[in-house]
């Protein structure tokens, strides 16, 4: 679990760089794109993030763009 907490915490602070999606956040936070997919659903879940739009994925595709709660 500690490696879950950490995780949340480098993704709470790539995002106060500016909202990202996923394949953006993995970028930033040297995690993989499954590794954040899993703590932004967490994420989601506590309210500590809100969608924010959308993002352009790794493969051109669309995916969610998230920010931090206020």
């Amino acid at each position: 679990r500690s490696f879950a907490s950490g995780h949340r915490l480098l993704i709470l602070q790539a995002l106060e760089v500016g909202p990202a999606g996923q394949t953006e956040l993995a970028r930033r936070t040297h995690l993989t794109v499954a590794a954040v997919s899993r703590r932004l659903n967490e994420l989601r879940r506590d309210g500590l993030i809100v969608r924010d739009g959308d993002a352009v994925s790794a493969s051109g595709g669309r995916e969610a763009r998230w920010r931090a709660a206020r």
